[in-house]
C-alpha cells in the first residue's frame, strides 16, 4: 500500500467517523427524551443518570476518531 493511497484511506476514515460522531449528537440534541427513554428500559440506567454516559460516549468517540485518523492523516500528509 502506498503512502497516497493510505492517506486517502485516513481521509476518508476521517470523514466517516466525523459524520457518524455528528449524526450521533444531533440525534441525542434533537431526541433527548425519547432516547433516553429507550435507553433507560434497555440498559437499566435510570433516566438521570444517561446524560453522563452520552456525554462520555461522545468525548471518548472523539478522542478516538483524533488519535486513530486524523492525527495520522495529518502527519501523512505533512511528510508527503
Amino acid at each position: 500500500m502506498s503512502i497516497e493511497q493510505l492517506v486517502s484511506f485516513l481521509g476518508w476514515c476521517s470523514v466517516i467517523n466525523i459524520g457518524f460522531l455528528t449524526a450521533t449528537s444531533l440525534l441525542l440534541i434533537l431526541f433527548r427524551t425519547q432516547i433516553s427513554h429507550i435507553h433507560s428500559r434497555i440498559m437499566g440506567v435510570s433516566e438521570s443518570g444517561l446524560p453522563r454516559l452520552y456525554f462520555q460516549y461522545l468525548t471518548l468517540y472523539k478522542i478516538a476518531i483524533s488519535t486513530f485518523n486524523l492525527a495520522p492523516y495529518i502527519a501523512l500528509k505533512m511528510i508527503n
